[in-house]
């Protein structure tokens, strides 16, 4: 009998693009679960009319829960999750069909699936091991659904996407049945999602404050006048081409999905307010 497999998302405020993240997994994944961070914009409606779209209602778990932190939305998602695997995909991410039905494949003999991620940003893109931007961060994407699973916060040396199983790190509890995908077979396409200036500047300013939590204690024009300064973006996430070779990131070719040429965030980093 085949392994069962759920995809989970963790959504707020993104009406205008986590029905394209959606959409396959609706058709290839056996549920899906949807923790949303109690959006104001129809993030609820788009969702469900996704589903309603594809005739998929009956794979579809949708549940709201106040936005505290990623990790948090991720364990409420994975205690939501009963079949034997699942895969992580972000609001601003697209997995082909063709990709999920691989996983699936691979999923038979393996608990832990390692991906590549093609990610835009401007009219550029780079490899990563797993979507993280840095090799020694690897994001848990494909995953058995053991007990004991749970995702902690920051940690210094393994980023915030560490995912323990019964207090061991998924990379070393799974050691022996992991498989890392060639990037022509499982490739997850991987948007951004900085709307607008406004928007960008409200991420740069998260990231400031988490990493240096005295900067919380500054008047709000020293912190804004910080936050307008800083090369956080630049160098962490917003890479551009010209220091891509300085980072030691290469470049890869895959074949473009069709639904990426209509999706709002395609080759668009910023746009005005």
């Amino acid at each position: 009998m085949s392994k069962k497999i759920t995809a989970y998302i963790i959504t707020q405020n993104q009406a205008d693009i986590v029905g394209y993240a959606l959409h396959n997994p609706l058709l290839e994944c056996d549920e899906v679960v949807i923790i949303d961070g109690i959006s104001s914009d129809n993030t609820e409606e788009v969702i469900w009319n996704k589903a309603k779209e594809l005739g998929m209602e009956h794979k579809l778990k949708y549940f709201k829960n106040g936005f505290v932190d990623l990790n948090t939305q991720r364990n409420i998602a994975l205690s939501k999750i009963q079949t034997d695997y699942a895969i992580y995909i972000d609001s601003d991410e697209i997995f082909t069909r063709e990709h999920l039905q691989r996983i699936k494949q691979y999923i038979e003999d393996y608990k832990l699936i390692l991906v590549n991620s093609r990610h835009y940003y401007i009219d550029w893109f780079h490899e990563a091991v797993n979507g993280h931007w840095e090799t020694t961060h690897i994001m848990p994407r494909v995953f058995a659904k053991e007990e004991g699973l749970k995702y902690l916060d920051w940690a210094p040396d393994l980023g915030d996407h560490t995912l323990m199983v019964n207090g061991e790190y998924f990379m070393k509890h799974w050691t022996n049945d992991t498989l890392h995908c060639k990037k022509e077979d499982v490739v997850c396409h991987h948007l951004g999602h900085a709307l607008s200036r406004a928007h960008e500047m409200r991420k740069i300013r998260w990231f400031l404050t988490y990493e240096h939590p005295e900067l919380k204690n500054l008047e709000e024009d020293e912190l804004q006048r910080r936050t307008m300064e800083s090369s956080y973006f630049d160098e962490r996430f917003w890479l551009h081409s010209q220091n891509a070779d300085k980072v030691g990131i290469q470049k890869i070719e895959v074949p473009l999905p069709e639904i990426l040429k209509t999706h709002p965030l395609y080759n668009v980093r910023i746009i005005n307010d």
